[in-house]
């Protein structure tokens, strides 16, 4: 039997990894998409995939969400570090 510690320990999501590419499973169609995200957003290619990624790829929304986010702060200066 897991103590209750050790269950909240296997739950904890390790720390995010820095990554200077995206990961290389997306279409050329997402690809292209990432890269005019990351453009248009200023956010590096990590944190614009998740952005679309979370919007289920639909540029619009995710531009939309963005700069609603942005506006209320809420995003973290690492996300703009290239």
């Amino acid at each position: 039997m897991a103590t209750t510690e050790e269950i909240r320990r296997a739950f904890v999501a390790p720390a995010p990894t820095p990554s200077s590419s995206p990961v290389p499973t997306l279409t050329a169609q997402q690809q292209e998409m990432l890269t005019a995200f990351s453009q248009k957003s200023g956010m590096n290619l990590e944190w614009s995939q998740k952005c679309l990624q979370d919007n289920e790829w639909d540029f619009n929304r995710a531009a939309q969400i963005f700069t609603q986010l942005k506006a209320e702060g809420k995003i973290p200066d690492v996300a703009f570090l290239k």
